[in-house]
């Protein structure tokens, strides 16, 4: 699920729209062969993750708004996973 999100971002980006534009889940998922009502769920739930208790008390770290910011969650969640491959895994 995480990995679609940020496909859903970069495809986004990578067509120069937001996701809360008019028609542009349609163009991402056109894109990404799956239908607009998965690129809807992605989307809420994009949204609804950003929305969880530790974003609400903390501006976006990039641009300082409180509500969530799409453009800005896209290069968040792009850090943490370059940071994610750096890290040692670790077997049990």
């Amino acid at each position: 699920m995480y990995r679609r999100w940020v496909l859903v971002l970069e495809t986004a980006n990578h067509l120069g729209v937001s996701v809360l534009n008019h028609g542009a889940q349609a163009k991402i998922a056109r894109k990404l062969g799956v239908s607009r009502s998965t690129i809807c769920r992605d989307v809420q739930a994009i949204l609804a993750s950003w929305h969880e208790e530790e974003h609400k008390r903390k501006p976006c770290p990039l641009c300082g708004h409180r509500n969530p910011c799409p453009v800005c969650a896209l290069e968040v969640i792009q850090k943490e996973r370059a940071e994610d491959s750096r890290r040692p895994e670790t077997t049990f």
